[in-house]
């Protein structure tokens, strides 16, 4: 026992040691090697009870006078993850049995004391053999919460028979060991589990490289644990449980192939799918289990990204599904990615400039923001980055891979690029309406459908306020407006009272407040604001101009190929593999793919039949 002179309460060390349990086991322990007379250690026990409960009196006096001097929390000590292996001392052990011997004095307490003191040292002996086999258990140990070692002691042979079972699948021990606290708390549920036939048949046998720590059949029922009651998807996500099993078809995300736009016409369609692909694993897992819990309908996300700890996203989905996913012609992808912008590159100070214009400002060179490029890291794309896409193959050629990875398919959706154009949207989505039950468009959305989503080529700084004194009007595009909760509702289109057509550049609008048109448009200074949409409209269609110029085509990428042999068959390689499910699957879809066609023709002549 240490000295009062040495005590120190903010250390969660010397606290814990200061706990009556801990000095009467230690009194024991040095008595026993000192080998003094029995009658001695009573008596020694009897004086460390009387002034530990004489300094316990003392301290609440003390704190009453000082309140500001009381102990910090134990886990608000510095050391307090190391004073969880305490609990682990003999002397602790021993003594905490001593007291609950004492506690049930008139319940026969001391006649079994022998036989627990007996029962104690065994379970030491057993747990120092047990953290001897389990290393990765003695690095965790600070990481359990003290009051959770005494239901460890309590479950100690069931915890090491489960541990000794599973030894071989090292998958579920990093689990048990990465979430040790939650396994002790919620330890009788889990061991059921862990020792089934389910378990063992759907997870061990084929060593599942994410087993879930909770039955997942379990969670979707009514039970104290389930998916509403483990919260915001932070807990399934350390546990690899999977999504909850409530959903027809997942959404597979292929890059610069349309599928942010189709990600919009889904939730047009009451379908929520919008886990953004760009996103870490964990945040897009939890955006999908809160669609999944929160929305009526909806279908999970998976990105392109496979590797690390993406990978565990599409061992995260359960049950049978449907994929559904848009293909692209390959070449036409690769232009989608090396035009790819920095969109970061453009300060907020300049967005919000360009994005909030005074009605008569024709200072229009400096209305609109300077678009950097990803690859090239300038203003204008270079065809000799082309090569860069290889270091990021993940995010475009990762398709045939994945549907290999979602083992527990039903069929396999792939809808054609040229099937989610203005001309055919709308039939696309009736069909997917039909095939899943779900909302058929809305005829107030068919301007959106049928309208350019991408923001890309020269739209970034969209929506533009164009503050006219009382009014506002709004240079936007149907996507943007539709992003908002109201939605239209809150405006009127008036592009046809200026260009004579509800849309111009295949997605602009103007719009203003429905509660300001009628003034607007007797205003008497109409014709002037008008006047000056139009050459705000005349100099946005040069801008845009500008922006596509900078930008490389199909053709480019052809040409460019055409001279660079080992960069054409590493692209060859790479494209092959990933429409191998469209040539075997959707034949039909690689004839209306011009470029591929092209570029295939290519390789058959310069490199042969490879």
């Amino acid at each position: 026992m240490k000295g009062k002179d040495m005590f120190n309460p903010n250390c969660a060390v010397d606290r814990v040691k200061n706990h009556l349990a801990y000095k009467i086991g230690s009194c024991v322990l040095n008595n026993k090697t000192k080998k003094s007379p029995f009658f001695i250690l009573l008596f020694k026990l009897y004086k460390i009870k009387l002034e530990h409960y004489k300094e316990l009196k003392n301290y609440q006096i003390f704190i009453k006078l000082f309140p500001s001097l009381r102990y910090p929390k134990l886990e608000e000590c510095h050391d307090y993850r190391e004073c969880v292996k305490v609990k682990f001392h003999l002397s602790y052990m021993l003594g905490q049995t001593i007291l609950e011997a004492d506690k049930n004095k008139f319940k026969g307490g001391y006649f079994r004391l022998w036989h627990d003191i007996k029962q104690v040292n065994q379970e030491y002996k057993n747990i120092k053999i047990f953290l001897q086999q389990y290393d990765l258990i003695i690095e965790k140990l600070n990481n359990i919460e003290f009051q959770n070692i005494d239901l460890l002691i309590k479950n100690f042979h069931s915890v090491f028979y489960i541990l000794n079972f599973h030894k071989d699948y090292q998958e579920i021990i990093n689990i048990i060991i990465d979430n040790f606290d939650y396994f002790l708390n919620n330890f009788d549920v889990i061991e059921e589990w862990l020792l089934s036939d389910d378990f063992n048949e759907k997870y061990k046998k084929i060593s599942h490289p994410y087993p879930p720590l909770l039955d997942p059949i379990g969670l979707n029922a009514d039970n104290k644990i389930n998916y509403q009651s483990l919260g915001g998807g932070d807990i399934a996500w350390k546990l690899n449980l999977p999504l909850p099993s409530k959903y027809k078809f997942i959404f597979l995300f292929n890059g610069c192939s349309g599928s942010e736009a189709m990600q919009h016409f889904l939730m047009l369609c009451g379908v929520e799918t919008r886990a953004w692909a760009w996103f870490n694993p964990r945040d897009i897992f939890k955006i999908n289990y809160q669609n999944l819990l929160n929305e009526n309908i909806a279908a999970p996300c998976l990105p392109s990204i496979t590797t690390g700890d993406y990978e565990k996203l599409f061992y995260l989905v359960d049950g049978g599904f449907d994929i559904v996913a848009i293909m692209r012609d390959p070449i036409s992808v690769l232009k989608a990615g090396l035009n790819h912008i920095e969109s970061y590159k453009i300060s907020l100070e300049i967005l919000n400039y360009c994005r909030n214009v005074e009605c008569y400002n024709r200072d229009f060179k400096n209305l609109f923001p300077e678009i950097w490029y990803a690859y090239s890291g300038s203003t204008k794309v270079n065809i000799e980055d082309l090569e860069k896409l290889l270091d990021n193959s993940e995010y475009y050629f990762t398709f045939n891979k994945r549907i290999n990875m979602l083992k527990n398919k039903d069929n396999v959706v792939c809808i054609n690029f040229e099937d989610i154009n203005s001309q055919n949207i709308i039939n696309t989505m009736n069909n997917l309406a039909n095939r899943y039950n779900l909302k058929t468009p809305k005829k107030e959305h068919e301007i959106i459908l049928t309208s350019r989503i991408n923001l890309h080529q020269g739209l970034l700084h969209l929506p533009v306020n164009i503050n006219c004194k009382m009014f506002q009007i709004i240079i936007t595009t149907p996507y943007l407006i539709s992003l908002e909760i109201e939605g239209m509702d809150r405006y009127v289109n008036i592009t046809n009272k200026i260009f004579n057509n509800d849309i111009i550049m295949e997605s602009i609008i103007i719009v203003c407040l429905q509660d300001q048109y009628d003034v607007l448009m007797k205003n008497q200074e109409w014709s002037q604001i008008k006047e000056y949409i139009e050459e705000y409209i005349g100099s946005l269609r040069l801008y845009i101009q500008n922006c596509k110029n900078n930008l490389v085509t199909e053709k480019d990428i052809l040409v460019y190929l055409r001279k660079n042999s080992n960069l054409r068959l590493k692209f060859l390689k790479h494209i092959e593999e990933n429409i191998k499910y469209i040539r075997e699957n959707y034949p039909e879809y690689l004839e209306t793919w011009t470029y591929y066609q092209e570029f295939e023709k290519m390789c058959k002549e310069l490199d042969g039949n490879i």
